[in-house]
């Protein structure tokens, strides 16, 4: 990701993003103890390094972005036991086995998971945890996001919910509606429109000159032992499986199982298979999404899921993968790219 992509909005950033409650930040530290060294990676204005430093831990806030880094500097002036590092969640420039927890607020997303991977095993300490943390708001695409992030990134991991509202007033609605890296600069030519839009929300659904969102934080958590069991898996699975593999694929209909076996090819965690979408399988799928795959060695339970049409923008990049991955075959008549039907099945074990 660009460094750059927060680059003029610290303050609103700082202003109006939410923060993390209570609850979440005691169940956190009551995972680690009382003298832990903590990695805070990707802390921007410190929304959440700031709770942890009022708690007393050595706690090194690593933050990419300038701008956000200064505005870090402030919210932690008063606690001597909360360091900067100008460095990333991949290269923290910070020694190893120095962290019994690396923490990344509202940020796994962004990140390269194979390099963060590589980073946590280096830094932390033998049994060191690692914990994901994400404000996801009700009909946004919050949940999303984090549900992907951490579903490539973590193996089995500890969830838990705490309740987080929010409460903004116009103004601080127009600055939380500015903070996000997709929001237009007031020297973009889109900010006066995105401005509108976001005062023609809050007349829209503002309550005695208030906008309530029942946010939720989300707390994600593992040892870094069974990450890295993870990447070890992963990196077994694709030399096997990352290329034309014949699999086995049961789906099931008002009870009744049927299988079928299929050309696939996997990437992270999933298996993709160019198929038809009014085809018995596809129909199934949609019905029950709950599958179940045997390879050359291994079974598996996964979920089914329609990615769309093959020549749709969004799956360019996969397809241009299983063209090469099916060049013995994918060209000669067996697959009609051009039919609206023709989709992009990935089942996510």
């Amino acid at each position: 990701m660009s460094t750059e992509i927060f680059t003029g909005k610290a303050e609103a950033y700082a202003s109006a993003r939410p923060g993390y409650p209570g609850g979440a930040i005691d169940y956190i530290c009551s995972l680690v103890p009382p003298d832990a060294v903590i990695i805070d990676v990707g802390a921007g204005t410190g929304k959440f390094t700031l709770p942890l430093a009022e708690r007393g831990y050595s706690v090194f806030a690593v933050e990419p972005n300038a701008d956000m880094r200064e505005k870090l500097a402030e919210t932690l002036s008063a606690h001597p036991n909360a360091k900067i590092i100008n460095g990333s969640a991949e290269a923290t420039t910070l020694p190893g086995a120095c962290a019994d927890i690396i923490t990344c607020a509202q940020a796994l997303h962004w990140l390269d998971l194979d390099a963060f991977w590589e980073e946590c095993r280096r830094i932390g300490k033998p049994g060191a945890l690692v914990v994901a943390v994400y404000n996801v708001s009700p009909g946004g695409n919050s949940g999303e996001v984090s549900g992907k992030s951490t579903d490539a990134f973590f193996t089995n991991p500890t969830v838990r919910e705490f309740p987080n509202p929010i409460s903004y007033t116009r103004e601080s609605w127009l600055q939380y509606m500015t903070s996000h890296s997709h929001d237009p600069l007031p020297s973009a030519p889109g900010y006066a429109a995105h401005i509108a839009e976001a005062n023609a929300v809050f007349d829209r659904e503002s309550v005695n000159g208030r906008i309530r969102r029942d946010v939720v934080t989300k707390v994600y958590s593992e040892r870094i032992a069974e990450i890295t069991g993870k990447a070890e898996i992963e990196k077994l699975m694709a030399e096997r499986f990352g290329h034309d593999t014949l699999l086995s694929l049961a789906t099931a209909d008002s009870g009744r199982p049927s299988v079928r076996i299929v050309n696939s090819y996997y990437e992270n965690c999933s298996f993709y298979t160019v198929t038809y979408a009014l085809s018995n399988k596809m129909k199934q799928i949609e019905k029950n999404p709950e599958v179940a795959v045997c390879g050359e060695w291994f079974t598996a339970h996964g979920v089914g899921e329609n990615l769309g049409h093959v020549l749709a923008p969004e799956n360019a990049e996969l397809m241009a993968t299983l063209r090469a991955a099916f060049a013995e075959w994918y060209g000669n008549g067996h697959t009609d790219e051009n039919d609206p039907h023709t989709c992009l099945l990935r089942v996510r074990l």
